[in-house]
């Protein structure tokens, strides 16, 4: 399951398919916009991007394909993430993948297993970099401490951290 509730737009001719996401999505924490046209999905990015956290984009789509959608979407917003989804695992659909850019590449129809690890395969720094500069104020620069940014050391920041090890380095010292 996702840590937080992440936007995905979601795109795929197949009808049964997109309702099958819109129902689905939703129960692993992703809040989704479904379209089944490559085109009004494209117009839709042109003033909204912000609003969408990564693209869940199918491979075959008779208006365009999710290759092609990819390039024109990376064009617009180069660092739109994309995930594709496709029926067929060939090794030349994961090489198009990588060298379209493309985040990962899942199986469709979309599996439980599947959805509830997606959000592993994103860059997060870019929206975490949107908070920071929100908090930050109009120049975006803060200290690690200020910021709160987090790192693999329970929760605590960069500076809580050195503190920390200083103090017990001082109480070993003195014992």
């Amino acid at each position: 399951m996702a840590p937080r509730q992440l936007r995905v737009l979601a795109i795929d001719d197949d009808k049964d398919h997109v309702e099958y996401m819109r129902s689905i999505l939703p129960q692993f924490n992703f809040h989704v916009r479904v379209y089944t046209s490559p085109q009004s999905a494209l117009n839709f990015l042109k003033d909204h991007a912000e609003d969408v956290d990564f693209l869940l984009v199918a491979v075959n789509m008779e208006e365009m394909s999710g290759f092609q959608f990819l390039d024109i979407a990376s064009k617009m917003h180069r660092n739109i993430q994309v995930i594709l989804m496709s029926v067929e695992s060939t090794w030349d659909i994961f090489e198009k993948a990588v060298l379209h850019g493309a985040r990962f590449i899942v199986g469709k129809p979309l599996v439980e297993s599947a959805i509830c690890h997606m959000w592993q395969y994103l860059d997060l720094s870019d929206r975490i970099e949107r908070i920071q500069y929100f908090f930050g104020g109009p120049t975006g620069e803060q200290s690690s401490a200020e910021s709160g940014v987090t790192d693999s050391s329970g929760g605590h920041n960069a500076t809580e951290v050195e503190s920390m090890n200083n103090s017990t380095s001082e109480m070993q010292a003195s014992t």
